[in-house]
């Protein structure tokens, strides 16, 4: 009785180690696969933004470079709608001559961009090109990701708008949600594995067990000892030849 139960024990013990681990590589890759899908849509959604600030800030633009200043609050108010949008920590016009007409950041406001990054830069702006040469440029800084879209008057390259967005912020609430879910899922399906594996354990020890007790009560004597077979499979087969054991005991 007691290695029967070991027997049970170690089955199940066998069986949640292989779906909890089953069930942790899903998630994972479930997981993966959804933070992908979640960051490829905010690309889109920050490359939606970067393109119509750059499309509505064109003319004020240009009117600050011909020394309209009024254009500055126009852009202001651009930049501001802009920001409205979950997750932008960062926005900003750039001008042909890498001053900075407009931005989310108050301290950046009339200061200079040298060193810009790919996503925005502006320090060797060819004048006169064909606007398809200028596409919106995507970088990474961590968990922050930069689209600069270009700003085009009459084929002309005026400037970038450029829109940081926080995948931190878009990402990690969701992905943290549906993990979860996950391992609410796993729970269950590791228990309801326990489960069916106990019931499993049961119907393959019962046989045996009655066959264990029948070979005690041969032992001791009692030739007349039969196990009825209950199933046609290895365990049938090893009760048949238990009873033709004792039978060939008995005729002798």
């Amino acid at each position: 009785g007691h290695h029967l139960r070991s027997l049970q024990v170690k089955f199940s013990a066998l069986v949640v180690a292989l779906l909890v681990l089953a069930s942790l590589a899903l998630a994972a890759i479930a997981i993966q696969h959804e933070r992908r899908s979640l960051e490829e849509e905010i690309e889109k959604r920050a490359r939606a933004l970067a393109t119509n600030l750059a499309g509505t800030a064109k003319e004020s633009v240009l009117g600050i470079d011909q020394g309209d200043f009024e254009g500055e609050l126009t852009l202001e108010r651009l930049i501001e709608q802009t920001s409205q949008g979950g997750g932008v920590v960062a926005a900003r016009i750039v001008t042909r001559s890498g001053r900075v007409a407009a931005s989310l950041d108050p301290f950046e406001r009339g200061s200079e961009r040298t060193g810009f990054t790919e996503a925005g830069n502006t320090d060797e702006l060819p004048e006169g090109d064909d606007p398809a040469q200028h596409p919106l440029r995507v970088s990474r800084r961590g968990p922050r990701m930069l689209v600069g879209a270009p700003i085009i008057y009459s084929d002309v390259l005026i400037g970038v708008a450029e829109v940081e967005l926080d995948l931190d912020a878009l990402v990690d609430p969701v992905v943290k949600s549906h993990t979860t879910q996950l391992m609410t899922a796993t729970v269950v399906v590791v228990g309801l594995g326990v489960v069916a594996g106990m019931i499993f354990v049961a119907l393959l020890v019962g046989p045996l067990r009655r066959l264990r007790v029948g070979v005690e009560r041969l032992t001791a004597g009692e030739l007349a000892t039969r196990v009825p077979p209950t199933s046609h499979d290895e365990i049938g087969d090893l009760t048949r030849a238990f009873n033709e054991m004792g039978d060939s005991l008995e005729q002798k």
